[in-house]
């Protein structure tokens, strides 16, 4: 019997599958046990601010992670040298991002998010920012020499701490809603800061890291790869101020529609992340593969193997949520709008798996700014379809809809581009 060589496509997708659903799954039930034990207010305002998490973050790292492990698996690179560069910029990055933050952070809770009460779980997400960022470029360099052990176990070990960390700090009785959300942001930075350490741990690096150098290159790859994930965060940040507003315009009271806004991010929309594991390390096994090189017919099949298996398992897990989506939500939450929502969340199952993959190939063929038009596209279109939400007979199914309707877009122009670029070789 042979087995995937280490360092292979087969061997990367197999390991990174199996770190992602050892993580997603932990959080998953570390989200149900969230659900029961901080009630619909406190989650919500949880994932109120989660999203400016994400905004921030992709601030100070953006693509950079993606454009290290693309120009470490180039031939004749120097990664020690690459990683130094990008370790700096992202320093003066964090600095920047990291301070404005702090200093703006009450009256972006206050006048942005809608609530001051969001306002201590935004405070103890900032140190998470350089724990995280730093961790995904230690990241970047391990993915671009085809190590993926040492972010398998670094992503494993955070969940762990976080989790216990989060179990322990819920544990003090009599807790507000917005002291209880803050407390579950701390917790996910004391995880975040286990992980970073971990990678810290496996960076032996030989002799000094070496001047700042190649930083025009690195920044011209990153540019449209950093654009492209603030698009998406930033359209993260700006849905999570928007649902609850709208739902409220819907008819909702502000405790009803943050009811329904946690429902949806934190009940039903981690199991869909979950799911999507598998798209998402073939992905990040991807870019490396690809942008090593070989010969044309080995890409091409490489890629277009990729593509199929996403769209097989896409609708596999497409198939679960539409029939089976009640049952989980009745078992898992108690909550058959939970259900609703997953039944309508089976298409993106499908979508949302050739958006990842469709993504990382034009990435590691070096067409970066044509996956950013084809995010650009669907994402305009899902922000229009949003105002669909403050619909009464819609709401929350509104937003489903323009979801759907945004990444059924970016996943048509993306595969279109790769079957051009993949003829083209």
């Amino acid at each position: 019997m042979r087995f995937p060589k280490k360092g292979s496509l087969v061997f990367s997708t197999a390991l990174i599958t199996a770190t992602n659903l050892t993580v997603r799954a932990l959080g998953f039930l570390l989200r149900v046990w969230l659900a029961r034990r901080l009630g619909g207010e406190a989650l919500g305002l949880y994932q109120l601010t989660f999203p400016c998490f994400g905004l921030f973050l992709t601030l100070i790292t953006g693509g950079l992670p993606t454009a290290m492990a693309k120009l470490c698996a180039e031939p004749g690179c120097q990664p020690e040298t690459i990683l130094a560069t990008t370790r700096r910029l992202a320093g003066v990055l964090f600095g920047v991002v990291g301070g404005g933050a702090a200093l703006l952070s009450y009256p972006i809770c206050r006048f942005f998010l809608g609530t001051a009460d969001a306002w201590p779980a935004f405070l103890l997400m900032l140190p998470a920012l350089w724990s995280c960022g730093r961790a995904a470029i230690y990241n970047g360099y391990f993915i671009g020499q085809k190590r993926f052990g040492p972010g398998a176990i670094a992503q494993v070990t955070a969940q762990l701490i976080r989790i216990g960390a989060t179990v322990l700090f819920l544990n003090i009785r009599d807790l507000t809603p917005a002291a209880a959300a803050g407390l579950t942001m701390a917790g996910m930075t004391v995880g975040e800061t286990a992980g970073l350490l971990v990678l810290r741990g496996f960076c032996r690096l030989k002799g000094p890291i070496g001047r700042m150098k190649g930083a025009r290159r690195l920044i011209s790859f990153s540019a449209p790869l950093t654009v492209m994930r603030l698009c998406a965060t930033g359209l993260g940040a700006l849905t999570a101020a928007l649902i609850p507003s709208l739902l409220t315009v819907s008819g909702l009271s502000r405790a009803d529609a943050l009811d329904a806004f946690a429902a949806l991010s934190g009940m039903a929309m981690p199991l869909l992340l979950l799911i999507g594991s598998v798209s998402l390390a073939l992905g990040t096994g991807l870019v490396p593969s690809i942008s090593a090189g070989g010969a044309s017919p080995a890409i091409r099949q490489k890629a277009r193997s990729a593509l199929g298996f996403a769209a097989a398992i896409g609708l596999v897990f497409a198939a679960i949520l539409f029939f089976g989506g009640n049952a989980i939500g009745e078992r898992l939450y108690a909550r058959s709008d939970v259900g609703a929502y997953l039944r309508l969340l089976a298409p993106m199952a499908l979508l949302s798996g050739l958006v990842s993959v469709s993504t990382a190939l034009l990435n590691g063929l070096g067409r970066s700014r044509t996956a950013l038009r084809g995010m650009l596209a669907g994402q305009g279109l899902q922000l229009g379809l949003t105002l669909l939400t403050a619909v009464p007979a819609l709401r929350v199914g509104g937003y489903l809809l323009a979801l759907t309707a945004g990444h059924a877009v970016t996943a048509l122009v993306n595969i279109i581009a790769c079957q051009k670029s993949l003829r083209a070789l």
